[in-house]
């Protein structure tokens, strides 16, 4: 759960501290379930070293791979795990173990 210190700093248009940047990254998400994850699918989740699992205020479980400090490092294993079957993959932002769309993350890394 973020503080109120975090999440503010998360709409505040001032820059990132040092600790605020090591707590932001970019990751791939795999996939998001709102029941049980299908056998299949864990299993081939469970063949990738770096897989996380968060579970959101939403009610889903979302998987997410990797932990990248550039979007295009994370942009190009997304590449590579779409070659290896991940189809529905994309980047997004972890911050303060939440994650947040990358065009948000983009956005604070700018500035």
């Amino acid at each position: 759960k973020l503080t109120s210190t975090q999440s503010k700093s998360m709409v505040s248009a001032a820059a990132l501290t040092p600790e605020q940047k090591n707590n932001l990254q970019f990751k791939v998400q795999l996939g998001s379930f709102k029941r049980q994850i299908p056998t299949d699918m864990l299993e081939k989740y469970m063949e990738l070293d770096n897989v996380n699992q968060f579970k959101e205020n939403d009610g889903y479980i979302r998987y997410a791979a990797g932990n990248f400090k550039t979007y295009a490092a994370a942009a190009a294993y997304k590449k590579q795990l779409r070659s290896q079957g991940f189809d529905g993959c994309y980047v997004v932002g972890e911050y303060y173990g939440k994650l947040i769309p990358a065009k948000k993350a983009i956005e604070m890394l700018d500035k």
